[in-house]
């Protein structure tokens, strides 16, 4: 999980955000084709002649995932992986999506999706997609991955958003997409709109919780096996949360003087973390 971290980092932090903004357009272009194929979904995993060692990087380590999961894991953990890869990076200049539009390109840049599939991985457990169907789980299991990956995403654009945005000039975040979306939003009632998306999801990934684990325990005289596999699963998710959290509160990437929000202002760290 590390060395895929390690790749995913050089593709999209140096390589994407401080390499390529600094060639030249037909360099850029060339940079481009490269994310391109490391971002091909490819079911063989073949390292074709002349790739750059970033290419190899990537595939040796994609095989390691595939010998060592489960195939049916491996095979959709590999299409939201690549996809992740491969979705451009979007300036929303010219013509902006909708908040809904935004929030699901989000997902799939932040790479949330594929690391929500890491609960499983991590514990070498896996879900059994068609019991939880027979059981009538099945969707209600997607939701609450769907919703992890989105408070993951999403949270992480409040916490970046005066760096990425203020300092940086992005403005593919969810702040922006809710200033673009709106008319005459001063800043407070654009963080206000925005928090109150994020909350909606933690809100729903606990409401979903405590439906799922109901619902799970009904069948847990009967299936003790597959109800204890869950109840692991629903731990794995919570600590999936608690790190998303986390790790926007204590990295130093998002800290500076005077930040709007308490977690993130350098003078406030010691109260913050005590």
């Amino acid at each position: 999980m590390m060395k895929i971290l390690t790749v995913d980092f050089y593709l999209n932090d140096v390589m994407r955000r401080e390499v390529f903004p600094q060639l030249s357009t037909t360099r850029q272009r060339d940079a481009a084709r490269i994310l391109r194929r490391v971002g091909k979904y490819d079911p063989s995993l073949t390292i074709p002649a002349g790739v750059l060692p970033v290419e190899f990087a990537n595939t040796i380590v994609l095989r390691d995932f595939r010998d060592t999961s489960h195939k049916a894991w491996f095979s959709r953990f590999h299409q939201l992986y690549t996809k992740h890869v491969s979705v451009p990076r979007r300036s929303y200049n010219s013509s902006s999506p909708t908040i809904e539009e935004y929030i699901e390109q989000r997902m799939h840049s932040a790479g949330m999706h594929h690391i929500v599939m890491w609960v499983e991985y991590a514990h070498g457990e896996y879900l059994d997609w068609s019991w939880l169907t027979d059981a009538g789980l099945d969707e209600d299991f997607r939701k609450l991955h769907y919703t992890v990956a989105a408070f993951g995403a999403l949270s992480n654009d409040l916490f970046s958003f005066e760096r990425e945005v203020i300092h940086n000039g992005s403005d593919a975040n969810l702040m922006m997409a809710v200033a673009l979306n709106g008319k005459a939003y001063t800043l407070t009632n654009i963080i206000r709109q925005s928090t109150t998306i994020v909350r909606s999801y933690l809100e729903e990934y606990l409401r979903l919780t405590v439906t799922c684990r109901k619902r799970v325990q009904v069948y847990g005289m009967l299936f003790p096996k597959k109800a204890a596999l869950l109840e692991r699963h629903f731990a794995g998710l919570e600590r999936c949360m608690q790190g998303c959290w986390a790790w926007q509160v204590y990295t130093p990437r998002y800290k500076s003087p005077g930040s709007i929000w308490l977690e993130t202002a350098l003078q406030s760290t010691v109260n913050i973390m005590g």
